[in-house]
């Protein structure tokens, strides 16, 4: 949840924060010193989750923090991989999906789908965590899936059960509410075990094309994850992340932790500008666009936020040397 802006941490546990009475202004100063802490530390990614979860249940007194933010989480707050997940087929494609790029999560290290002849199971582990660590990630992530399954099939998910591997919680009596279903504790694992028929039940918010761009870009951001970027190639990311590309410098600059000046003097020192980005990642979405999609020029140039379609077609031929219809047809 720390790493660069796969998901914007501080807005969203802001967010949850909020109605505690929490200002986002102290929520980013916490966030961000537990940030800092964990790195000169080399902490893993899911154990500054954990120590951020932790600190949110401690300032608010309130011992199901964990597992009423999973259920305030939509699956569109996380971009690019939340709108993968919601233009899938069905079930078992989406919980395919979510295994391939759970690290853009980290709510925990591993996710592993593991298939049965009646059921499948999603398992996680965090091997080395504490069990109040574990406990936090764990019910913030269960009820965030239980949420997102409910939105996704337009009903409660109530076919499954659900093990995890640490002591039964005070609030053990909540989950039913929050997870749809009762929890086995003190078990081998942490696992939801569904029914192999509930997973063939369709998506309604399913879009084959859609889903094609937005893989496209889950894919750029899991290879960008372990490798050492520019600041060039965060903003890209940052911008590709969003699944928009209406956000102005200042806000990208604001998720880097820069101030627009330091963004812009270290971008030139690169020999590159925010608008020679922004006209890179809205290049590549529309080249994508008109790969995979029957969408209209028309359409893709205000998807892309150009003011009119020929503004979209000379910026297009520009940077490709034909026009979007060349481009379509070849």
């Amino acid at each position: 949840m720390f790493d660069e802006p796969k998901i914007d941490a501080t807005k969203l546990l802001g967010a949850a924060l909020a109605p505690y009475g929490y200002a986002p202004e102290a929520v980013a100063h916490a966030l961000n010193a537990i940030a800092k802490a964990a790195e000169c530390e080399a902490l893993p990614n899911a154990t500054r989750s954990g120590l951020a979860l932790l600190e949110a249940e401690r300032l608010t007194g309130d011992a199901i923090f964990c597992l009423r933010l999973g259920r305030s989480l939509n699956l569109s707050d996380f971009g690019s991989l939340g709108f993968a997940v919601m233009s899938c087929v069905n079930l078992r494609e989406a919980l395919e999906l979510l295994t391939r790029y759970h690290p853009l999560l980290e709510l925990g290290p591993e996710w592993r789908l593991i298939r049965g002849d009646q059921s499948t199971t999603l398992m996680t582990s965090a091997p080395g965590l504490e069990p109040e660590m574990w406990r936090a990630l764990t019910e913030a992530a269960f009820s965030l899936l239980a949420k997102a399954g409910e939105d996704l099939i337009g009903r409660p998910i109530i076919e499954l059960s659900i093990n995890v591997s640490y002591p039964e919680p005070e609030c053990a009596h909540e989950y039913r509410a929050y997870l749809n279903t009762q929890c086995l504790f003190d078990q081998p694992n942490c696992e939801i075990v569904l029914p192999n028929w509930l997973l063939d039940q369709p998506i309604r918010t399913a879009n084959p094309a859609g889903n094609v761009v937005f893989r496209q870009q889950c894919e750029e951001m899991l290879r960008s994850l372990n490798q050492v970027e520019n600041v060039s190639a965060r903003v890209r990311r940052v911008i590709m992340q969003a699944g928009r590309t209406d956000q102005d410098i200042v806000q990208v600059a604001r998720a880097l932790a820069f101030s627009e000046r330091t963004l812009r003097r270290r971008l030139a020192e690169e020999g590159t500008s925010y608008r020679t980005i922004e006209d890179e990642v809205r290049n590549i979405l529309a080249r994508n666009y008109l790969a995979t999609t029957q969408l209209t020029v028309a359409d893709i140039a205000e998807l892309l936020n150009y003011t009119e379609p020929a503004s979209f077609r000379r910026a297009f031929k520009r940077l490709n040397g034909m026009t979007p219809q060349q481009f379509r047809k070849r």
